[in-house]
């Protein structure tokens, strides 16, 4: 069996959230960062979930409704994407999964 090395490539990601109540959310990415405990993922597990689309983002977070609590904030992270170190959820992001595997 042969090992497969997959490229890591830079990419911009998006996160999209509200800047909770009284700014905590805004106040706690200043002051310390991505928290990956503070989210539930839907039953996927803990984590800061991103989007490779800014449009997809923005749409996703309006549909579902997450502005309860402040404003809009969306956050662009430029990040060296090593699969080795990250889950890419292939059903939303085919065409990322088939790119990286194309370039092995």
């Amino acid at each position: 069996m042969s090992n497969i090395l997959i490229p890591i490539i830079n990419i911009d990601v998006y996160h999209m959230t509200t800047t909770g109540k009284d700014k905590e959310t805004l106040k706690s990415f200043l002051s310390t960062g991505a928290n990956p405990n503070s989210s539930t993922g839907n039953d996927q597990g803990r984590g800061l979930y991103v989007w490779t689309s800014k449009e997809a983002a923005i749409q996703r977070s309006l549909s579902e409704q997450n502005l309860k609590e402040g404003y809009p904030l969306l956050i662009t992270l430029n990040v060296d994407l090593n699969p080795g170190e990250w889950f890419i959820d292939t059903e939303v992001h085919s065409k990322l999964a088939g790119e990286l595997i194309f370039e092995s």
